[in-house]
């Protein structure tokens, strides 16, 4: 994209940053469109490497169209330097919501699940992420729905790598052992990384803590530990094995590892799943774990009744939204505002499905939201007159030039 094309944007305030990009809401002045623009970081701007490799991210956006991955509307160079123009999220990343603590096991599965086919659309067309993480995953803070962020050091096929041989590229938490050990990696280290990221939001930290090089050693040498026995068997079985130290013991491909991750009949488990997609689950035509109502077997001699109703039990999160709320700050100036945000909460509903009519059986509060605050200064209402500051309260403006302000009463 030209400059002219990037000028199609009313470019707003920054919305946040990366090791390699700041990022700024836009938008389209004709189209309305909100968008987020990412510039490459000023730092790189002379570094041929850096800018090869932040353009090649619009090119590996660009081939998967995917709801899972963020999208891209253009890219080119300005004046200001490389630019992607990509969708505008609302939400935020897991990193961000892990700092609150681990998730529950539903969530968690349900981020690793569309993350998984996320990369599952990657990996069909020959891209590898290679820098799964926290701060990569981006969650809605409307349905929680996982996308897929920054592929600016992706792979894709067989095409050449502008990273350094033997280099170790990628987040050294999250890194697979062949990362780790700066060799070529495919889609099973992918895999690899997903683990390290469901274990810590299923326990709150990562598998393996301690500086750098402690944590490269024990990704190439150190045997994973396991999920408490708290969780399913085949949750701990799936983790164990996407934890595996070769890529050849990991799972062949994204969609094994959600096959494994939501494996219903496992050795011990009672038949019930939290089903992810409630509507696959109406329509009953792909296997899930559920309760369902089993007639019994009629006795010899008997009609045999009608069959009964099927009845499922599904439990789902759903989103809290916070509410807003003002305070009065007398440390603010007249007319000045501050507005502190506010954090979606998140709950655990369990219905229950006859017929297709819904039934809410109980709800339980996983994580409560948070307000968002407007802070007003005590001084917060202007004189159309003199264009003095009044308390709220205010009949007369204060200032005394006289103006009556709506309701006040006659001095």
């Amino acid at each position: 994209m030209s400059v002219s094309a990037l000028s199609a944007y009313e470019l707003g305030p920054r919305i946040g940053s990366g090791g390699m990009g700041v990022v700024f809401g836009a938008k389209h002045r004709v189209l309305a469109r909100e968008v987020a623009i990412k510039f490459l970081h000023p730092n790189y701007i002379d570094d041929a490497e850096a800018v090869e490799r932040f353009l090649r991210e619009a090119q590996v956006i660009a081939l998967l169209d995917h709801e899972n991955i963020v999208k891209i509307h253009d890219s080119g160079v300005s004046e200001r330097g490389p630019y992607l123009v990509m969708e505008k999220l609302t939400g935020e990343t897991l990193k961000a919501r892990l700092e609150r603590g681990p998730l529950s096991q539903p969530l968690a599965i349900q981020i690793a699940d569309q993350v998984l086919q996320g990369l599952a659309a990657a990996h069909r067309k020959g891209a590898v992420h290679r820098d799964i993480k926290p701060a990569n995953i981006w969650i809605s803070d409307r349905d929680a729905k996982a996308k897929l962020l920054d592929f600016g050091i992706a792979k894709l096929g067989d095409r050449t790598s502008i990273t350094t041989t033997g280099a170790a590229m990628g987040t050294v938490t999250y890194m697979s052992p062949e990362q780790a050990a700066g060799k070529a990696c495919g889609p099973p280290s992918d895999l690899y990384s997903l683990a390290v990221v469901l274990y810590e939001m299923l326990i709150g930290k990562p598998p393996f803590e301690g500086d750098t090089i402690q944590v490269l050693q024990k990704h190439v040498k150190a045997t994973p530990p396991s999920l408490p026995a708290r969780f399913p068997a085949h949750l701990r079985s799936a983790v164990a094995k996407a934890l595996a130290k070769k890529p050849e013991q990991r799972f062949e491909s994204a969609e094994a590892m959600r096959k494994a991750l939501l494996d219903a009949n496992a050795p011990g488990r009672p038949v019930r799943r939290n089903v992810l997609a409630v509507g696959a689950l109406l329509a009953l035509a792909i296997p899930t774990t559920f309760l369902m109502s089993r007639p019994t077997q009629p006795i010899r001699g008997q009609d045999v009744p009608a069959p009964s109703a099927s009845t499922v039990t599904v439990s789902r999160m759903e989103v809290i939204p916070f509410e807003t709320r003002e305070e009065v700050d007398a440390t603010l100036g007249p007319g000045q505002t501050a507005t502190q945000a506010g954090t979606n909460g998140e709950e655990e509903v369990t219905v229950e499905i006859r017929n297709g009519q819904e039934r809410v059986l109980s709800r339980k509060v996983v994580r409560p939201p948070i307000p968002q605050v407007v802070k007003v200064s005590l001084f917060n209402l202007k004189c159309p007159k003199c264009g003095g500051w009044n308390t709220r309260d205010a009949k007369y403006c204060q200032e005394g030039c006289g103006h009556r302000f709506s309701g006040g009463a006659s001095p």
